[in-house]
């Protein structure tokens, strides 16, 4: 189709293909002509939009429809650039929409464009008329006037008096009018409406289809509207392309493609269109010809625009066939009954009557063929047994049994060897315990250690005879004694003997035990192994990436390490002398002790060289800190405590002020005060640094993988490390004092803040991200009107996370000459004080508390 000078919207040849190798699925595809199946099997990519070509006229409302996943909001999103094509041109008045800048995209999406979404992208934050009022927001328009234009536009649009409401509060079917209004409401040229009436009940979507069609005919606005619904379609469009994997397959009025659909697909679509509404008479008519007898001179005039539904009208009241005319009245052709019943029926002239193809549901799975070659591809080796396997599996709708005796033979080796890595060391530690006993029955001297007991006692025994011997002689008075100790000594070393008898004859037990022990698990790795294969294989399925057949080095390393690991336990626990090198780890004690002076080394040569970095951290410290002790010691306590409990009651109510009010006397009458004041200026000073510098680490975590790649680790650190550890390193560098303590403070507390950023940045939704930047936002307007106001809930979470940790602290940071509540409580631990150590720790409680609860007030 040539560009035509009306043209407001056209696309010449544009492709979208989605995933990691895009590029060169592009290309294969223009040189090869790759199918969409095809592009998904060779590159694993997503053939979106394929070598589209329309164009939208001026004033025209262009219909694009198609099945779900035909390709349609992808289009869409091309013509303001949300999404970048991969190939081809889309031109708006002329201009190549894909060279421009991005501060040119902004201000052609703000001033030119407007869209509505199907799941509306409303920010939950806002009243109706800010919503509504977005797009003059994001253009820099003021309040009051944009205010003015929103209520403009909530009346045109039938909104009137729910200005001041919030998006929950109002119906599916007026948030739906709201994302009009506001894609209204920078008076835009063009609209792009993503299936804007799908997800409202068929009532609400014919009462705003009928309201948006006359806004359309007042406004004439050219519109792109995106539907699924082809009647929707034809009682809304003025022109309708129909989209199939990608494609645009037909384009046409709704009369054209009723009348001439382009294949079995359109057919289809259009199988169930009542045509009373849709075909007019210059479709149906016969032409007059010279030689056909004359026309009654009663019979009906009609003009050719008249539609089916007319045309009947006119049939029954006159038996003869109607006259069609021209725009100027001439008569251009003639419709009989006949041909209105083929009209209405819809036949064509010439046409056969047609037997109905019944067409079979379509499949859930793909065609037992196409997985068995699936199948294949997977497993490489035994192919055909495992295309039975899988096809029983697939019949079971839980687990299903299947044995596979390559994995019972081998086991663990079997399950490296096909990369389920994730049963290895589950059956290996089982079949261990299968050949600890059995190794013990069979090659073990079981009795060694009662034989060995034994001739310690008979050691004794012989010293205790000479003695009886000795006494016997000497007639001493003892000698009765010598001689029960010796009969005891006699019933031991029987009693070893018999125990060591014993113990040899158990081996045949335990080998028994040892060999039921393995056929059983080695039972139970043949009856998984089918079904973790299967498993392995649906996966596959959908990422590629995985590998795939018989891998012979994952096969000898899981056998390397099944066989040292079991090599090495069955000794340890067979042999009669432990084997020192598998029972204790080789240690080599110099080198610890070198490491520890080259650590302290490095620690006194950097301490040094950053003296003047560490004294101007310290001092910045303090300045922070001296200040917060200024306002919390040196401020009369009653002006304290009358802010502490007013900030309590507007963040969360009555109760909390009151409670705030018996906290804080608590504090004052058992003599906390100064020393819980210092507590708050130590933890808002370290709370206040962590909070400043994490919301905007988070960010840039939240919006850059790469970034949090790095810092994340550093949290896992911090977070996980003991704080008696980092201690160490922070009194090197910072001394002990209060500096210090803020520095050991910041560290245990700062990872929640950042954490609970990204992922309350994460969390916003992106249909309210892809809103804004359809109306034209900057990065700027995103984050601070957009993201952070509804992430603000989790980063508040994170901030009072921080305060909590921080406040955690006092007693760690204490013993490195911290100030405050800490100091008191290890003065208790130290001369176990146990009563002021109590009263210490609830004051630490009741500060916590306030803050806490004044934290998640403000959240709620």
């Amino acid at each position: 189709m040539p560009p035509s000078e009306s043209d407001v919207i056209r696309l010449e040849n544009v492709w979208k293909i989605f995933g990691d190798r895009s590029e060169e699925a592009m290309r294969a595809v223009r040189s090869q002509n790759l199918s969409k199946p095809e592009v998904l099997e060779h590159f694993d990519c997503v053939v979106g939009v394929a070598d589209a070509t329309f164009s939208v006229r001026e004033g025209e409302i262009f219909c694009v429809m198609g099945l779900s996943g035909s390709g349609k909001s992808t289009l869409v999103r091309h013509i303001n650039r949300l999404l970048e094509p991969s190939a081809g041109r889309i031109l708006v008045h002329g201009e190549d929409v894909s060279q421009k800048s991005e501060l040119e995209l902004r201000r052609l999406r703000s001033e030119r464009m407007g869209m509505v979404f199907q799941h509306f992208g409303l920010m939950p934050h806002r009243t109706v008329r800010d919503n509504v009022a977005q797009p003059l927001e994001v253009r820099g328009i003021g309040k009051r006037k944009r205010w003015e234009e929103a209520e403009r536009v909530l009346d045109l649009v039938q909104l009137n008096g729910w200005e001041d409401r919030f998006a929950h509060e109002l119906s599916g079917g007026m948030q739906q009018r709201v994302g009009l209004g506001r894609a209204l409401a920078a008076n835009p040229d063009i609209l792009l409406m993503d299936e804007p009436f799908s997800a409202l009940d068929p009532l609400i979507r014919r009462q705003l289809q009928d309201e948006f069609m006359q806004l359309a005919s007042v406004m004439r606005k050219t519109t792109v509207f995106i539907t699924h619904d082809l009647d929707e379609a034809i009682r809304v469009g003025h022109r309708i392309a129909i989209m199939k994997d990608g494609r645009i397959v037909q384009i046409g009025t709704a009369e054209e493609i009723v009348t001439d659909p382009a294949d079995e697909y359109v057919r289809d679509f259009v199988a169930g269109i009542s045509r009373l509404k849709l075909v007019y008479a210059h479709s149906i008519m016969k032409p007059i010809r010279s030689e056909q007898r004359p026309l009654p001179a009663d019979a009906p005039r009609v003009s050719e625009d008249s539609d089916l539904d007319a045309l009947i009208n006119v049939a029954v009241t006159t038996p003869h066939p109607m006259v069609i005319t021209g725009p100027r009245g001439e008569e251009i052709g003639v419709v009989s009954q006949n041909d209105l019943l083929l009209g209405i029926q819809g036949g064509a002239q010439g046409r056969t009557e047609r037997t109905p193809t019944v067409v079979p549901p379509a499949p859930e799975s793909p065609p037992r063929t196409e997985v068995d070659s699936l199948v294949q591809q997977f497993v490489g080796r035994s192919d055909a047994y495992y295309v039975r396997q899988f096809a029983r599996l697939g019949e079971s709708a839980n687990f299903g049994l299947t044995f596979n005796p390559m994995a019972a033979l081998f086991g663990p080796m079997w399950f490296g060897a096909r990369n389920l890595w994730g049963w290895v060391l589950p059956f290996m530690v089982l079949e261990i315990i299968a050949l600890i006993p059995l190794g013990r029955g069979l090659w073990s001297d079981l009795g060694y250690e009662y034989l060995e007991r034994a001739g310690k006692i008979e050691v004794t025994l012989e010293q205790r005879r000479e003695q009886w011997s000795e006494a016997l002689a000497a007639g001493s008075d003892n000698a009765a004694a010598l001689e029960g100790i010796v009969q005891s000594l006699e019933r031991a070393v029987q009693d070893a003997l018999n125990a060591g008898a014993a113990a040899q004859r158990s081996a045949g037990w335990l080998i028994a035990t040892g060999i039921a022990l393995l056929l059983l698990f080695k039972a139970v790795q043949g009856s998984v192994a089918n079904w973790a294969l299967e498993q392995r294989f649906t996966r596959w399925r959908s990422d590629r990436s995985l590998r795939t057949g018989l891998d012979p080095p994952a096969a000898l390393a899981a056998g390397a390490f099944v066989g040292v690991s079991y090599a090495a336990t069955v000794t340890q626990f067979t042999v009669s002398q432990p084997i020192a090198f598998l029972d204790v780890f080789p240690t080599e004690k110099s080198y610890q002790v070198n490491l520890a002076r080259d650590i302290k080394e490095w620690f006194g040569e950097l301490a040094i060289r950053g003296e003047h970095m560490f004294d101007f951290v310290t001092l910045g410290l303090r300045s922070v800190l001296n200040a917060l002790e200024v306002l919390f010691v040196g401020t009369p306590w009653m002006v304290i405590m009358g802010i502490v409990i007013l900030l309590a009651w507007r963040t969360t109510g009555a109760r909390m002020a009151i409670f705030a009010l018996a906290a804080l006397a608590y504090l004052g009458v058992l003599g906390f005060w100064e020393k819980a004041m210092t507590t708050i200026a130590l933890l808002g000073t370290a709370a206040c640094i962590s909070i400043t510098l994490g919301i905007p680490v988070g960010i840039i975590c939240a919006r850059s993988q790469r970034a949090y790649a790095v810092v994340r680790p550093v949290l896992d650190l911090m977070q996980t490390m003991p704080a008696f550890v980092y201690l160490i390193p922070v009194i090197a560098f910072f001394g002990s004092g209060k500096p210090a303590g803020i520095i050991a403070t910041m560290i245990f507390g700062s990872p929640p803040v950042v954490r609970l950023t990204v992922l309350g940045l994460r969390g916003v939704p992106e249909s309210v991200r892809e809103a804004a930047m359809a109306f034209g936002a900057s990065t700027r307007y995103l984050l601070f009107k957009v993201d952070i106001p509804l992430a603000a809930p989790t980063i508040m979470a994170g901030v009072n996370q921080t305060i909590m940790l921080s406040l955690s602290m006092v007693v760690i940071s204490s013993l490195i000459g911290a100030k405050g509540l800490g100091e008191e409580v290890l003065e208790a631990l130290q001369f176990a004080a146990e009563g002021k150590g109590i009263l210490s720790g609830i004051a630490i409680l009741f500060c916590a508390i306030i803050l806490d609860r004044s934290v998640q007030g403000r959240r709620r």
